[in-house]
């Protein structure tokens, strides 16, 4: 019988959020994040990958601006 682990992964993302400054981008994308349940399911090979939680850590860094790299 298949057993089921679970791991702990730092992953890296760009999250695009449109608002009127700034700050307001920066405090929804941390709520936002924070509360994703996202049940992203990869089967392959008989094995069954399932990505079920999302979290932000530490600072969010800022990268472009309307497509433009900050």
């Amino acid at each position: 019988m298949a057993k089921e682990f679970a791991f702990d992964v730092k992953l890296w993302a760009v999250v695009r959020c449109t608002a009127p400054d700034e700050a307001t981008a920066r405090t929804f994308v941390r709520e936002a994040v924070d509360c994703l349940d996202i049940g992203t399911v990869i089967e392959r090979d008989g094995c069954n990958l399932t990505l079920t939680e999302a979290s932000a850590e530490g600072d969010l860094d800022l990268v472009e601006i309307d497509g433009e790299a900050v």
